[in-house]
């Protein structure tokens, strides 16, 4: 069972590193779609944890909801990967 979950959180660090890469792909995306100026640009592009999406992006659309979504999925496996890092350390 333990070896399940050792293998469950390295692998979690894979699909963190997927599920990063593709939100930032998705808030270019959508600072694209928003037409948004330079500073709201990389202002939704740049800004850690969403911070700049949320605030720039405020309707309910299919996108958005893909989003966060995907952001929820994200900081699951983050967590779980977290389990690793603890594992790891106090070993």
């Amino acid at each position: 069972m333990i070896e399940f979950l050792i293998g469950l959180s390295i692998s979690s660090i894979w699909i963190v590193l997927a599920g990063l890469g593709l939100l930032f792909a998705l808030r270019i995306v959508a600072a694209i779609r928003a037409k948004a100026d330079l500073p709201a640009f990389l202002a939704i592009v740049l800004l850690p944890f969403s911070v700049g999406y949320f605030r720039a992006v405020s309707e309910r659309t299919r996108f958005s909801t893909l989003y966060r979504a995907l952001a929820a999925t994200t900081f699951f496996f983050s967590l779980l990967a977290l389990f690793w890092v603890f594992y790891t350390h106090f070993a």
